[in-house]
């Protein structure tokens, strides 16, 4: 099942209007079901939504025995949310920008997922 969401864009200033999130479900074992689980696909700028993510609820389902729904659903300013959010005017903007970059040439999450050894953080 697919919806949208309306919540504040500012929850501190109702003036400020809603914002339209798109959402996802995939429905538990109706004679099994014991409630929802929400996932959140980190970030920033995942969707909650796209096909990668039905991938990822069929998992879920899987794992959770089909007791839960698996609800997604695309934070504000990603992918089908409105407003939408841009970082760049138009389609060469962001090239440039990327221009060099290991995503930008090509590179596979194979060859990325091997420089992890010698990433860290603080």
């Amino acid at each position: 099942e697919c919806g949208r969401l309306s919540v504040p864009t500012d929850y501190a200033d109702p003036r400020a209007g809603d914002a339209s999130l798109s959402i996802l479900r995939l429905l538990a074992d109706s004679d099994k079901r014991r409630g929802s689980i929400f996932t959140n696909p980190g970030g920033p700028g995942i969707s909650g939504t796209g096909e990668h993510q039905r991938e990822r609820a069929l998992d879920m389902m899987e794992k959770s025995g089909g007791e839960y729904d698996i609800v997604g659903w695309d934070i504000r300013g990603v992918n089908d949310t409105t407003p939408s959010v841009s970082c760049f005017e138009d389609k060469e903007s962001a090239d440039t920008f990327w221009a060099g970059s290991l995503w930008y040439e090509g590179v596979s999450i194979v060859v990325v997922g091997g420089l992890i050894q010698y990433m860290f953080t603080f």
